[in-house]
């Protein structure tokens, strides 16, 4: 089915009539494609649709059995992948092209013939020319690197940036954009723009729609090895174009106890949520489960008769106060995102991160899609990074601890070389001995409160009282905070306010705070904390202020979410701290959010449950 697109330019690239296969099994039948220069043209469907061996085929490196490739207007008999490269075709495949134990400046240089003639001779230009090149692009990448070295999204990265050397004709990404970081995504985008402006044609296979209509301007939705459609983005909402690419049209209907808005909103989508390979309930304004996906009725182990009877808690069994914490969000209509909510109970409890999103029916909220993603098998790996970020505390800690420890030092230094003076005057010895014994304890008080960052034992979850944590930790980190020429104002409205948690691992969730706040106001600024005893809700509050710039993000709750990070001064900075305090807080059944303030700065709120 071909909608209608204005284009009066010549296809730089055509397929005609191509058939394809492996063996007795046909991936491509008849497909027809036509590809625009200056233009991004997406390729979806699902798996085994025939994306990868259209876009192998595009790239020369797979030939078809029959049919013609045109380039220009010119059929190209024989076109394989050495023709195609001649002809300015590039493609980057959905296993990385990269050579581990080379460096970034030979795999960038990889097979590139005729690049660059004469680099191959002088080493030291050539690297020289690549971090050049790298910096260009705003990739941070040293170009002695040695691929193995190299995260997955740098190695893409890397194999992108080796096909660009020369500006292609044709640049074929074989889902290449799911491999990349946000921050790389974004670079990526801006390149990916310059490109489409100086007349390259631009494939992407991807199964993200976002991507597709973020970046695309037309659309090819293949389904079993058959092109279904090819339109202007413009002309195909994101979903009927869902639903074109994954439904199976087998005649479903929605069940017959639904309200009407649900029963047309279920028609349409019902064989979508089914197939998608992630957990997905649909609940009404009553929160009642109104449609439950394949994938979540076997994760949470549901009968299909049990479907209907059951509320959105019934599924989501575990912490109260999180769980609260979703509803309140569905109730208000609006989207929500929950990162390492724990369901279940131990030994089969389970780490998940949850995202609401309204469905509307014009201005009236008809009910809500819940997408359960399980996160369980991230937190081994998680805790090694919480390890990091706690490594990375205790250094700004250092230069603290170490002047605090120095000033007694010398005071019980001066005690001594008087008293050995004075050693006949027992009285002198005596004061000295007193006022030394002093000096030691402030020093084993400062060294006591350090080493709880390094406390190996199983967390025990205790009474902590909040304000003498937060104490502690203005005391440790004093010297750094009049260093960076701050002022922290303590604001506790009761002596004692305990909560129910583990008093290192809150003790982590200020520190990465106050860290995150000195190095978000470096001319100096004022930190102000206040706690308070939430005696309707039995929580304990904290409020974290500060004056700095406050959160360059739409939705400022996204500093949460791992590996987000605002400072672009740090490329090294992994984003993780927030994530690990949200992810601590959480897990005591407490919650924590941030908002910018009105003139500058932003408040982080965390409510703890408070223990009785």
């Amino acid at each position: 089915m071909e909608l209608p697109v204005s284009s009066p330019q010549l296809p730089v690239l055509e397929l005609r009539d191509i058939w394809s296969g492996y063996g007795d099994v046909m991936a491509l039948r008849g497909i027809s494609v036509e590809f625009f220069p200056g233009e991004v043209h997406a390729l979806i469907g699902e798996h085994g649709a025939g994306k990868s061996t259209m876009a192998s085929v595009i790239s020369g490196l797979v030939r078809p059995r029959s049919g013609r490739i045109l380039m220009n207007g010119t059929t190209q008999p024989g076109y394989n992948l050495r023709m195609a490269k001649r002809l300015g075709v590039r493609m980057v495949y959905q296993q990385h092209q990269i050579v581990e134990n080379v460096t970034v400046a030979d795999n960038i240089f990889h097979m590139q013939e005729g690049t660059l003639a004469g680099f191959w001779f002088s080493r030291r230009r050539k690297e020289s020319e690549i971090a050049e090149y790298l910096a260009g692009r705003g990739f941070p990448l040293a170009p002695r690197t040695l691929g193995r070295y190299l995260t997955p999204s740098d190695k893409t990265v890397v194999d992108i940036l080796k096909n660009l050397l020369t500006t292609p004709q044709v640049l074929i990404l074989d889902e290449a954009l799911e491999r990349l970081s946000n921050e790389s995504l974004q670079r990526v985008r801006a390149i990916l723009k310059e490109l489409k402006a100086s007349g390259t044609a631009i494939v992407i296979v991807t199964h993200r729609i976002d991507d597709v209509y973020s970046l695309a301007d037309r659309v090819t939705v293949l389904k079993d090895g058959m092109r279904l459609l090819t339109t202007s983005i413009d002309n195909i909402s994101k979903i009927n174009l869902i639903r074109v690419a994954y439904t199976q049209f087998d005649g479903k209907t929605s069940p017959e106890d639904v309200d009407r808005e649900f029963r047309q909103y279920l028609r349409f989508n019902d064989a979508i949520l089914q197939r998608l390979p992630v957990n997905i309930v649909v609940v009404d304004p009553t929160l009642e489960v109104k449609l439950v996906n394949e994938s979540c009725r076997r994760s949470f182990q549901l009968r299909y008769t049990q479907v209907t009877d059951l509320s959105l808690r019934d599924i989501l069994q575990g912490n109260a106060n999180s769980i609260e914490a979703i509803e309140g969000t569905i109730r208000s209509e609006q989207p929500g995102t929950f990162y390492n909510i724990i369901l279940g109970t131990d030994p089969d409890r389970q780490v998940y991160n949850i995202k609401t999103s309204p469905i509307r029916d014009n201005d009236t909220v008809i009910g809500t899609v819940v997408i359960i993603e399980d996160v369980t098998e991230f937190e081994v790996p998680q805790n090694q990074l919480i390890l990091s970020e706690k490594l990375a505390s205790v250094g700004l800690l250092a230069a603290g601890v170490a002047h605090e420890i120095n000033n007694p030092l010398e005071i019980i230094s001066n005690h001594l070389s008087y008293m050995r003076f004075k050693s006949n005057d027992a009285a002198v010895v005596t004061d000295g001995v007193d006022k030394i014994k002093t000096e030691i304890n402030d020093i084993s008080g400062i060294v006591s409160n350090l080493v709880t960052f390094s406390d190996a034992k199983t967390p025990q979850i205790e009474g902590v009282d909040i304000n003498k944590v937060i104490e502690e930790l203005i005391s440790l980190l004093r010297f750094n905070v009049e260093y960076h020429h701050v002022q922290i104002s303590f604001r506790n409205r009761e002596e004692e306010l305990l909560f129910r948690g583990v008093r290192e691992q809150m003790k982590q969730v200020i520190l990465n705070l106050m860290k995150n706040s000195l190095e978000a106001m470096p001319d100096g600024g004022d930190i102000i904390i206040t706690t308070y005893l939430d005696s309707e809700h039995r929580q304990v509050v904290v409020e974290f202020e500060d004056t700095g710039p406050g959160i360059a993000a739409d939705d400022p709750n996204t500093v949460f979410t791992p590996f987000f990070s605002t400072r672009t001064d740090r490329p090294t900075s992994m984003g993780l701290g927030l994530s690990i305090s949200y992810r601590t807080v959480s897990r005591v059944g407490g919650t924590m959010h941030v908002r910018n303030l009105p003139d500058r700065g932003c408040r982080f709120t965390i409510r703890l449950p408070e223990y009785c």
